[in-house]
């Protein structure tokens, strides 16, 4: 009696178990290896706190409107000869009202101007004033004068009692005046103060 046969069926099956237990192993090691590349670079995710190396930009224009602070010129006031020492002017001015800071807004306007706000009252007027979005425009020379378009948030009770609003798009032109050798804003010229809510 042969036992060929049977014993090569034994040793064939011992090898098909041998190269699943094999392959099996291999899948497994492959997998791990896969899961570990697949998890690596989570480690580069920025925490709360830290800076990422691909901060996310808002593409959002009212994102864009409400947190852009920064004094932007029209072609027609960047011509103006001068044009950056009008823009610094506003700039100050405006970060005054946004920073609530009476000291800071007071030797940036007229004397007169000064003069006819308190600091208590205008610290309750600006208590929650924002502006934004701020554009200068066309400068006029006779009188000195500046085109302001801006956008400000607040609480309604404490915006104009015309439009008690959160959001006002206005358009302003402030005079402007020389004093001690250095250029302050006045009060607004006659007619020239528009708004509309948001």
């Amino acid at each position: 009696m042969s036992f060929r046969g049977p014993r090569l069926t034994v040793g064939l099956v011992a090898a098909l178990v041998t190269l699943l237990v094999v392959g099996a192993g291999a899948a497994v090691a492959i997998s791990e290896k896969g899961r570990t590349a697949a998890v690596a670079p989570s480690s580069q995710v920025a925490l709360p706190g830290t800076t990422s190396a691909a901060p996310q930009v808002s593409t959002s224009t009212e994102d864009r409107a409400s947190t852009n602070l920064t004094v932007q010129m029209t072609p027609a006031a960047a011509a103006s000869p001068r044009a950056a020492e009008l823009q610094q002017l506003l700039q100050g001015y405006f970060d005054a009202i946004n920073q609530h800071n009476y000291g800071g807004w007071l030797p940036l306007v007229s004397r007169a101007s000064g003069a006819a706000q308190s600091r208590s009252d205008w610290l309750a007027a600006y208590a929650t004033t924002v502006d934004s979005d701020i554009w200068m425009g066309p400068v006029g020379a006779d009188p000195p004068r500046v085109q302001v378009r801006f956008t400000s948030q607040q609480d309604p009770d404490l915006a104009p009692r015309q439009l008690p609003v959160g959001c006002i798009m206005w358009s302003v032109t402030y005079l402007i005046h020389t004093e001690n050798r250095h250029l302050v804003i006045g009060s607004t010229a006659p007619g020239s103060v528009t708004m509309k809510e948001c």
